[in-house]
């Protein structure tokens, strides 16, 4: 049986207990602060509502309020941006939503001459049906097609490893933004079949074209980005979304480093158990079998295309020293504000190399123990 961190961390014990109480559908919509209390504006209480022009509820704190997200909104920020949107300023803090990172990936497909489970988003009335049987069969059973976690299996490598990039091949030396000489910059994994993102507007719908052909997806993702961006508020509104802005590839290593990524999974799909699946005679425009002969700067070119999100937004409230642009300090206090911690992988002094939820995870242990060391058992807290 698969665990989500709902059914991991919310099980029956703890739901029962008297001290949790959990307001489903609901978003937090900005932070109450006490601007009177000595030393500094205290939270005191978030504001809550289930929809933009539904009744607003609050929960008042008894010692800390611990969030993951709603600074701005709730004025903590650059005071000429929180002016800018009209919001009233709490404390003037710069570094609030700068520095964002993200994890960004470039997606091919490839025809696959086996069947894959493409009804999964049906094409048909006959996929329709081999949905309905795949969902009874999970729901039944618990296998089968909707068993997938579509991403079967995943590499993470360096782009400068002389196994997978040959310095004789590739002359130009890559910057090094890992962790240590054993650390990866970029993950490479495959899906179970192939997709791509539309544009519509200002907005993508990730995922949403599926190629009516049996095809395999192959991915390449930059682990450890040069490239910093902004998130700023559109307005007042808390019910608005926010202006994100991860100004992907401004750093000329992450385009590099990403073409690189292109290559290996392309060199991949010629490598076994890979090679004996996909098609590599196939001509058909909608796939990518027309890129093994593409030069750095033509693949370049497809990268600048085809960047999206792998939705691992990090780094707007960093964990480090107020003057080296911190929002919170080693124990998730924002600096300046009483009483207010930020529990996200937005304190992520630099972003993983790997997917973020088991570092959020981690991260949410780490605060749960500071605060049991600070208030005392669970049952004092």
């Amino acid at each position: 049986e698969r665990v989500t961190s709902e059914t991991g961390y919310f099980t029956k014990e703890v739901m029962a207990r008297p001290n949790l109480v959990i307001a489903i559908h609901a978003q937090v919509t900005k932070v109450l602060f006490d601007t009177t209390a000595d030393g500094g504006p205290r939270a005191i209480g978030v504001e809550f509502s289930k929809s933009k022009n539904g009744p607003r509820y609050q929960a008042h704190a008894r010692k800390e309020v611990i969030l993951s997200y709603i600074l701005l909104s709730s004025g903590v920020g650059d005071g000429n941006h929180l002016k800018d949107v009209k919001v009233d300023v709490v404390h003037d803090l710069a570094s609030v939503g700068s520095r964002l990172v993200d994890h960004p990936v470039v997606d091919i497909a490839l025809k696959d001459k086996g069947v894959t489970p493409k009804h999964l988003r049906p094409h048909s009335v006959v996929e329709v049906f081999k949905l309905i049987g795949s969902v009874v069969k999970y729901l039944t059973l618990r296998s089968g097609d909707c068993a997938t976690n579509v991403a079967e299996a995943a590499a993470f490598v360096r782009s400068d490893d002389p196994k997978l990039f040959p310095p004789e091949e590739y002359l130009e030396k890559i910057h090094d933004t890992t962790s240590g000489e054993d650390s990866p910059d970029l993950e490479l994994f495959s899906t179970i079949f192939g997709y791509k993102f539309n544009l519509t507007g200002e907005y993508q719908n990730h995922g949403k074209y599926m190629f009516p052909m049996h095809t395999v997806g192959l991915h390449a993702t930059l682990l450890r980005p040069a490239s910093t961006g902004t998130l700023r508020l559109k307005t007042n509104d808390p019910w608005d979304n926010p202006i994100m802005d991860p100004r992907y590839l401004t750093e000329p290593e992450d385009l590099k480093k990403l073409v690189r990524g292109l290559r290996i999974i392309l060199k991949l799909s010629k490598t076994e158990p890979l090679a004996s699946r996909v098609d590599h005679t196939n001509k058909d425009p909608l796939l990518d079998h027309d890129l093994f002969n593409k030069s750095d700067e033509e693949l370049a070119d497809i990268v600048k295309a085809r960047l999206s999100t792998l939705y691992h937004p990090a780094g707007t409230c960093r964990m480090a020293p107020l003057q080296d642009g911190g929002v919170v300090d080693s124990q998730l206090r924002v600096y300046g504000v009483q009483g207010l911690r930020v529990c996200d992988a937005s304190v992520f002094p630099i972003i993983v190399a790997g997917h973020t939820a088991g570092a959020v995870f981690a991260i949410a242990e780490k605060l749960s123990d500071i605060i049991k060391a600070q208030y005392g058992s669970v049952g004092k807290v």
